[in-house]
């Protein structure tokens, strides 16, 4: 009997330690429903967290409570013993924030990864500092302004993949778009969600060129 209580409880934490967990954020508002593989949440707070589920390319689902219109409908890629952290924007764009370790059973059941006071991401740089930094970023006028005063925030700011594309979505010109990308990934709090900053290129040399950048990293 003994033998086979140790085989059921060491079974158990190997489940346990190679689950995945989704910790997600919705932008929208009002009362919505997730599903993440089999697992269904409704509320109204915007944020749901998700434990136990399989690694890969997991089906996930964001509607309106009471309705059959989805804001998003695809997947989400999870691993053994981590936790992704992302959030749903008002564009129906899924950004993965941080991908953690799951190190111990507090910090995977209690710690929501924002902090309970602003709705922030605990890392990176919070959407006020950002937005204050962002203004004054929109004033800077020519693109060489622009690319000193862009490299000297993205240096302290810790901003996130988002954070950056809406930074190159100012340039007005792809090679300086370039630069800054490249730049500001070394300080990037989120790189696995770097893709999404090809998005804001005109050419696709350039995109290439910031895809071969960090696959040399």
């Amino acid at each position: 009997m003994k033998y086979v209580t140790v085989l059921l409880i060491g079974f158990l934490f190997s489940f346990q330690a190679h689950a995945a967990e989704l910790f997600l954020k919705v932008a929208e508002g009002g009362t919505l429903e997730v599903t993440v593989s089999d697992q269904v949440q409704k509320n109204s707070t915007g944020k749901f967290r998700f434990f136990d589920l399989e690694s890969g390319n997991v089906k996930l689902k964001v509607k309106y409570g009471n309705s059959y219109s989805y804001l998003f409908d695809g997947t989400v890629r999870l691993h053994d013993g981590k936790r992704v952290i992302a959030e749903l924007t008002l564009n129906g764009e899924l950004v993965i924030l941080n991908t953690t370790w799951c190190e111990n059973e507090t910090w995977c059941n209690n710690n929501s990864g924002y902090s309970s006071q602003n709705n922030q991401p605990t890392y990176g740089c919070n959407e006020s500092a950002f937005n204050e930094m962002f203004a004054e970023l929109k004033e800077s006028g020519l693109d060489s302004k622009l690319l000193e005063r862009s490299k000297m925030y993205a240096a302290k700011a810790n901003f996130t993949s988002a954070q950056i594309k809406r930074i190159c979505e100012l340039y007005s010109f792809d090679s300086n778009r370039l630069e800054f990308a490249k730049y500001a990934y070394d300080y990037c709090a989120d790189k696995g969600s770097y893709f999404i900053v090809s998005k804001t290129f005109g050419f696709s040399s350039n995109k290439n060129e910031l895809e071969q950048y960090i696959s040399n990293k």
